[in-house]
């Protein structure tokens, strides 16, 4: 996946060539939601350990 700003837009590149554009909105969830994960992770070493940083 690659992940492109633009602006007050991201859009997510995934495989095979789809693009998704986030309006500033869904972006904002989006973080959200990906810092809940971070934040579930920790608990988990085993697989935050195996994550890619």
């Amino acid at each position: 996946m690659t992940v492109l700003v633009m602006g007050d837009r991201v859009a997510l590149v995934l495989p095979p060539a789809e693009v998704l554009v986030l309006e500033p909105d869904e972006a904002d969830d989006l973080a959200a939601l990906l810092e809940r994960a971070a934040d579930c992770a920790e608990g988990d070493s085993s697989w935050a350990s195996s994550t890619p940083t």
